[in-house]
């Protein structure tokens, strides 16, 4: 049996049962957290006994000690948004469309109506799971689980934003959408998820973006990316992690 497992008192249960009824989530949805805080908090950090960490040891570079949750943030302009992640956007090329979260929310969202009208969603993960849960429910957690480590689990428990695609069948999007995340603030955890479901047959290409300004003090980024791709689907995901100093990203 593992020691006493020491879990921060800002990554505890009530921190994220408080974070699920802020949100107003369905009964499925908090039942799902919970689950996962049960199995972060019965997980050790991992060690590099283990084959997935046997050459990198997380404990010499991520502490969970002295993080907390980052801030949630209400909607924004494109001229309102960080000047750095203003930067990283304007270099990148060109989106069919565009999502952008700061910190723990999704602030802006661009979905062209041609899009729309094809039945295309892209939207964050929270307001999918009240819009769309027949969809969100079947397919989120089953391809990243709570048991496939700490890490995981802990993204489970306590994503917050997170961004959600959906491609109708036979669809072709022929230029890639894109997702923004910036980490704003020095001692925050930012827990980014996507989901990207494609029907049989559609075509689409998503480029997932992280960032920050370097920070003079630890930050943490625990994401995680769930792909379903049905059969003759095609889905090209790239992601790019551009973390100023400071910042662990898992």
């Amino acid at each position: 049996m593992p020691d006493t497992i020491t879990t921060p008192d800002v990554f505890s249960r009530d921190q994220v049962e408080m974070l699920s009824a802020r949100k107003g989530e369905a009964d499925w949805l908090r039942e799902a957290r919970m689950a996962a805080h049960g199995v972060f908090a019965a997980t050790p950090m991992p060690t590099t006994k283990l084959e997935d960490w046997r050459y990198t040891d997380p404990t010499r570079w991520v502490r969970l000690e002295g993080l907390s949750f980052a801030e949630e943030r209400g909607a924004a302009a494109l001229d309102a948004l960080p000047q750095g992640l203003r930067t990283l956007m304007a270099e990148a090329s060109q989106a069919s469309a565009r999502l952008v979260q700061v910190d723990a929310s999704v602030v802006l969202r661009e979905l062209p109506d041609e899009l729309a009208a094809q039945g295309v969603v892209f939207s964050s993960l929270e307001s999918a799971a009240r819009e769309r849960p027949e969809l969100v429910q079947k397919y989120l957690g089953t391809a990243v689980t709570p048991d496939d480590g700490k890490f995981a689990a802990m993204n489970a428990a306590m994503w917050s934003g997170g961004a959600f695609l959906y491609v109708p069948r036979d669809v072709r999007v022929e230029v890639p959408l894109r997702v923004y995340r910036w980490l704003t603030d020095e001692e925050s955890a930012v827990f980014g998820r996507l989901l990207v479901v494609a029907e049989q047959g559609a075509h689409v290409a998503v480029v997932d973006e992280m960032g920050s300004a370097d920070l003079e003090a630890p930050a943490l980024s625990v994401a995680a990316a769930e792909i379903f791709a049905e059969e003759s689907a095609t889905v090209v995901y790239t992601s790019v992690q551009r973390y100023g100093r400071g910042v662990a990203h898992l």
